[in-house]
């Protein structure tokens, strides 16, 4: 899957997994259908994509980033653009749909966020407050929020149905990234060089600090479950905060290295975390114990994904390939060679087997059913 004749800049699979997106510096989005690995004829868009394209929860309209400060929305079964979303001043940093797909938030460099009407392409707030550029934008799991951060070093809580401001997360000094639990009214931010923190909107709305690295955080996600917070740093540690108390109820420790990722199986009962010191390793999420140690990769070990049934595991790298795993035995099962720049990320798909792969110049789909 190397059609485009420039650098892929992201991909994406629509909710049921069947197609598979990717937005190129050569202007074009193309959309492949990965049940017959085929390639849906490329449609050449108005202005080129940029950043992110993300799929509305029915799949039914794809939205990317362009240049010229706007957003545009295509309907995936035609092609056809369904709008164009303009009235930003500046770059759009990211999308996000909410989990209805009724509206749409982007955020900018223009230090706003708004929120659109899916429907009629309209806009139906500029959310104003941030003193600068704001990175991401997310919505609470019921819709009814849509949470902003910003390089500002805060987090502004929007009203979806007025636009209204409802208050300032304030705690951060640089770029904040937040996150919800997917089961609680939990919001989750932390930022480079700081802590993470907890911040409980059901509640007081009090915050709690997360303690136990003394190094830089990477990464920080919930558990499927909701039960738990896992963080990697630059500390070589990996740990998992309890995330109805806040408290540090495990730290893993074993590798040389800092930890650039970690990521919980789907059943919540592993944690894998990658490495600079070039393995991966698999934890027992309730003991602590290192079930495998990863050991193939000739570089540094970037991220993971679990496959949908939690029995497979992939491994991306910067020694340009991707391995995929046997989670119960630790065993190395196959390598995906081919790319051309370091593996920065990847994607499993319910279609029989399939993957995708994105490194830096092409997007490769493979069929791990194929024997190399």
């Amino acid at each position: 899957m190397a059609d485009h004749l420039a650098a892929v800049t992201a991909c994406t699979f629509s909710p049921n997994r069947y197609l598979l997106v990717t937005s190129s510096a050569d202007n074009t989005c193309r959309v492949f259908g990965l049940e017959i690995l085929e390639r849906v004829p490329k449609r050449k868009v108005i202005s080129p994509p940029k950043g992110p394209c993300v799929f509305s929860p029915n799949g039914a309209l794809l939205a990317f980033c362009s240049d010229f400060h706007t957003c545009s929305m295509w309907k995936v079964a035609t092609g056809e653009c369904a709008s164009v979303l303009d009235g930003h001043t500046a770059d759009i940093n990211s999308i996000a749909f909410s989990p209805d797909g009724s509206v749409l938030a982007t955020s900018s460099d223009d230090s706003t966020c708004r929120v659109w009407d899916v429907q009629t392409g309209k806009c139906l707030h500029t959310c104003k407050g941030h003193t600068a550029r704001v990175t991401s934008a997310v919505f609470s799991p019921d819709g009814s929020l849509v949470v902003s951060g910003s390089d500002d070093g805060t987090c502004r809580l929007w009203d979806i149905s007025s636009g209204s401001w409802i208050r300032t997360i304030e705690g951060h000094t640089t770029d904040v990234q937040c996150f919800f639990s997917p089961t609680r009214y939990v919001l989750a931010t932390f930022a480079s060089k700081q802590p993470c923190r907890f911040w409980d909107l059901a509640g007081d709305g009090g915050d709690r600090t997360l303690e136990g690295h003394s190094g830089e955080l990477t990464s920080c996600l919930f558990s499927p479950d909701g039960e738990l917070v896992a963080y990697s740093s630059t500390d070589n540690t990996c740990g998992i905060w309890d995330a109805s108390t806040g408290k540090l109820v495990r730290k893993v420790e074993g590798h040389t290295r800092k930890v650039n990722s970690c990521v919980f199986s789907p059943a919540s009962s592993l944690l894998v975390s990658c490495s600079d010191d070039r393995t991966s390793r698999i934890w027992e999420v309730n003991t602590g114990r290192c079930l495998h140690v990863l050991k193939a990769h000739s570089s540094p070990v970037l991220s993971s994904v679990f496959s949908p049934d939690g029995s497979l595991l992939a491994t991306m790298s910067a020694d340009k390939t991707c391995r995929l795993w046997d989670v119960h035995t630790g065993e190395c099962i196959r390598t995906l060679r081919g790319h051309f720049g370091k593996v920065l990320s990847c994607a499993f798909s319910p279609v029989e087997y399939k993957m995708t792969c994105m490194d830096v110049y092409a997007c490769h789909v493979w069929n791990l059913d194929v024997q190399e």
